[in-house]
């Protein structure tokens, strides 16, 4: 160090002095820092690190002249200081965290300034990056480094949820269940079962209430969203039924009982019905009146189905009869056939052996 290179100096002088005549006892050494500044007998002190000259000449007195000024080399070495930086993590697209680090051989007081520095942002992609010295210092000491690395990890994913299509009702084409959803650091997918996904929205055909899974598929920079999911419906189409009007004449034959559907979308048929509608009726056709005619049981998987009756009418039969003879034999027969129970329609009746009375003959 300064002091002792200076000390030894002094020492040296002492002796060198002891050596000479006696006279020279008396006379003194002083020193300085620069050549031209000022001289005095204290030893120079140094206490930051680095070179410096030392001036010096013997002070002379009444009797002597003073020595040539003279100057000698001393440096003042920088300490070491370990400087460990510590391993730094944070999620993607976040602020870097405050770098810190531990310091082992500082002396005193001192400290060291400035601050660790890393290339990363927050902007920067997942991975890991090197914490450098940086700006640290101080200009006493060595810096031994020691470093760490900031690792960038994954970020969470996000989303704004896809929207169930309300009002849907079967129509017999495919129809978009969901309106997408919007991701934010990855990819927006869906699912009807949870396990095959496609970006694609997903639709559905038959009425039926649908599940529709959704997620965030992540970006190199964030991780998978959760799986949530949202349902919806499609409902069935409006099926009616109709048991068809009929009417007959009291005598005659129940006619067949027939039903008119409407409502079939996309250009189905009676071939979709599971099961397919049964028509039925009171009446025995002997008697007038108005019945209903029943329809019911019909079922179709994409169908709601309506049933609405209809009604048989049985009137009593009106005769309309024409006369024929053929010698004592009288023909009655009903204009109306159409109508006419067939067993009516034509009459016979013989006149043989009868007489008339005024009353009518059977």
């Amino acid at each position: 160090t300064l002091t002792s290179m200076v000390s030894q100096m002094d020492a040296l002088n002492r002796t060198l002095r002891a050596q000479r005549h006696d006279f020279m006892n008396h006379l003194q050494v002083v020193y300085s820092l620069t050549e031209n500044g000022e001289y005095t007998t204290s030893i120079p002190q140094g206490a930051n690190a680095g070179d410096y000259t030392v001036w010096y000449y013997v002070q002379g007195d009444a009797n002597h002249k003073d020595s040539a000024k003279d100057s000698v080399a001393v440096t003042i070495e920088k300490a070491t200081v370990t400087v460990t930086a510590d391993a730094k993590s944070k999620p993607y697209g976040t602020d870097n965290p405050t770098l810190t680090y531990t310091s082992e051989g500082l002396l005193g007081d001192d400290v060291l300034t400035g601050a660790l520095e890393t290339i990363a942002t927050k902007t920067s992609n997942v991975g890991e990056y090197d914490i450098t010295v940086g700006s640290l210092a101080n200009s006493n000491y060595t810096i031994d480094f020691v470093g760490a690395k900031l690792t960038i990890t994954k970020a969470d994913s996000s989303c704004t949820a896809p929207v169930a299509v309300s009002g849907l009702t079967f129509n017999g084409g495919n129809q978009n269940l969901i309106t997408a959803g919007t991701a934010t650091g990855g990819t927006m997918q869906y699912s009807l079962d949870g396990s095959n996904w496609s970006e694609t929205i997903p639709t559905g055909k038959d009425a039926d209430t649908y599940t529709v899974y959704y997620k965030v598929v992540g970006d190199s920079n964030h991780n998978d969203s959760s799986v949530d999911s949202v349902q919806v419906t499609i409902g069935k189409a409006t099926l009616t039924v109709t048991a068809d009007n009929k009417t007959m004449t009291t005598g005659q034959n129940l006619p067949t009982f027939t039903y008119t559907i409407t409502g079939f979308v996309h250009g189905e048929t009676e071939d979709v019905l599971t099961t397919k509608p049964t028509v039925s009726c009171e009446a025995n056709g002997q008697t007038a009146g108005t019945y209903d005619i029943t329809v019911s049981d019909a079922a179709a998987d994409n169908y709601e189905i309506t049933h609405v009756n209809g009604t048989l009418s049985v009137v009593d039969h009106q005769h309309a009869w024409t006369y024929t003879a053929d010698g004592d034999t009288i023909t009655a027969t009903c204009g109306n056939a159409a109508t006419c129970p067939d067993a009516e329609q034509t009459i016979t009746v013989s006149a043989q052996g009868k007489t008339y009375d005024g009353t009518a003959v059977t």
